[in-house]
């Protein structure tokens, strides 16, 4: 079943934020499809937010997540997230995707915490797992209302670090 149990009202509000998100996602689109530049960095953490989401949901689909040890298919998508995030954090002209970044970290390492101590009740290790999921998607819809805001104030954001003019990365004379 991909739809989880709506009774906790933690998952309802991780389902509005994620809905909020692809709302500003699919704004950001059709701006863009009038002519508006920018929002890159933003664009690419909801694409990569929308695919571990199935991802997750696909893996799931066969065996639930588990709490009393390590969870392969959460650290995979841990894995990815943390990659993907580093990987925009370094190159964008941001600053959430390096607090995105970080709570990603954390929820990577809250595996590894799980596989060095056993005896951590399930109950800290789920909420080591999902609560930096929460925060990134929160620093998304920062980035994009900071993004607008920008292009609304200058008319254009620059969304990408130029490593070219950075201090010793200039071509050589010779």
């Amino acid at each position: 079943m991909l739809l989880p149990d709506f009774q906790y009202p933690s998952i309802v509000l991780y389902y509005c934020v994620f809905a909020i998100m692809l709302g500003f996602a699919g704004w950001k689109l059709f701006a863009r499809y009038k002519g508006a530049t920018g929002g890159e960095p933003e664009l690419y953490a909801t694409y990569v937010k929308v695919f571990v989401f199935f991802l997750s949901g696909i893996l799931y689909a066969q065996n639930p997540p588990i709490f009393s040890h390590v969870d392969l298919v959460a650290l995979l998508v841990d894995l990815i997230l943390v990659i993907s995030f580093v990987t925009i954090a370094l190159n964008a002209n941001r600053v959430w995707p390096l607090i995105a970044a970080g709570a990603h970290l954390v929820g990577l390492f809250s595996h590894f915490s799980r596989a060095i101590q056993l005896e951590i009740d399930p109950w800290a290790y789920s909420l080591l797992r999902m609560i930096p999921i929460g925060v990134a998607l929160l620093c998304i819809i920062i980035g994009f209302i900071g993004h607008f805001q920008r292009y609304k104030k200058y008319g254009y954001d620059y969304d990408w670090i130029d490593w070219t003019q950075v201090r010793g990365l200039e071509k050589s004379r010779g």
